[in-house]
């Protein structure tokens, strides 16, 4: 009986392992400071409008990501997003697109607790768990290394990192 017991805690260790990813497991190797540089493509659902432009991400591990655009920056810290645009800077509540860039880069390690993930082919295709207006995340790797982040809201918006 004993014995039984210790495969049993034994299978159930190895299961949930098995399944609990780690940012490191999606491709997402972050170093305590990194620079990357990115091509953002933004296409509205209703109009089809393609936004496209370029930008910088520095990301401090679990302190700060900044996006850094020819004329704005984007900080995501403490849960809250800061915009700058002409030296004045606005205070928004974390939500949406930034909500899912600040869960990936600067939560929790274990992702699977705000995300269901489904590995396929290349990619890994995250919905998340609670009621959000983000309907999924697609993360794409070449060669073990994050390619591009694609996140879809409710509407249909879709926002493009491509790195």
């Amino acid at each position: 009986m004993k014995k039984l017991m210790m495969l049993a805690s034994l299978l159930v260790l190895l299961t949930t392992s098995a399944f609990a990813y780690t940012l490191k497991d999606l491709g997402i190797s972050l170093k305590n400071y990194q620079v990357l540089p990115f091509k953002q493509i933004a296409i509205n659902a209703m109009t089809k409008q393609k936004i496209e432009r370029n930008g910088i991400l520095t990301i401090k591990k679990g302190q700060y990501m900044v996006f850094t655009y020819k004329d704005e920056t984007v900080k995501l810290k403490d849960a809250k997003v800061y915009d700058t645009i002409d030296n004045s800077t606005k205070v928004y509540p974390l939500e949406g697109f930034n909500q899912v860039l600040y869960n990936l880069f600067l939560g929790k390690e274990n992702i699977n607790s705000i995300f269901d993930i489904k590995k396929t082919n290349g990619s890994f295709l995250l919905t998340p768990q609670q009621k959000t207006n983000i309907a999924q995340v697609e993360l794409s790797l070449t060669n073990q290394k994050l390619k591009k982040i694609k996140i879809t809201d409710v509407y249909g918006n879709i926002i493009i990192f491509d790195f």
